[in-house]
């Protein structure tokens, strides 16, 4: 059985390397895989702590709440959030792209700003269709 764990955390570091920065380089949605790997941290923690691996069981611990960090607004990331909001991204959206962003300001404004104008664009045109559909019915009607 202990073979089969380095086995897979061997093919778990090779998918996500071994700070997963692979899975941190990336701005889709990579807080859901984050938050099973802090679960998976945990529970492995658990199980060396069982066997009586107190370094290793350490290391998953820190590892975890590490991981869980990167999940969550500190209160050390109060400026970080003041430098988006300066810029005025609203407040969900600059928490939001700071986690989406691995907490890093800069990739952070730009991530939010690129979705605010996305979303800004998006309104115009929706709004031109729904022009362009009034006018149509009127014309029709007319």
């Amino acid at each position: 059985a202990g073979g089969e764990g380095v086995r897979n955390h061997g093919r778990y570091l090779g998918l996500h390397g071994a700070s997963l920065e692979r899975l941190a380089a990336r701005d889709d949605g990579a807080w859901r895989e984050r938050a099973v790997y802090v679960r998976l941290h945990l529970l492995q923690g658990a199980l060396r702590l069982y066997r009586g691996e107190a370094h290793d069981a350490r290391s998953d611990l820190a590892r975890a709440e590490s991981l869980r960090q990167e999940l969550s607004i500190c209160p050390h990331d109060q400026p970080k959030i003041a430098s988006l909001l300066e810029l005025g991204v609203p407040l969900r959206s600059a928490r939001a792209a700071l986690l989406a962003t691995g907490k890093d300001v800069t990739r952070a404004a730009e991530f939010a700003l690129t979705r605010h104008a996305a979303e800004v664009a998006e309104e115009r045109d929706a709004a031109e269709r729904r022009r362009q559909t009034r006018a149509l019915v009127q014309s029709l009607v007319a």
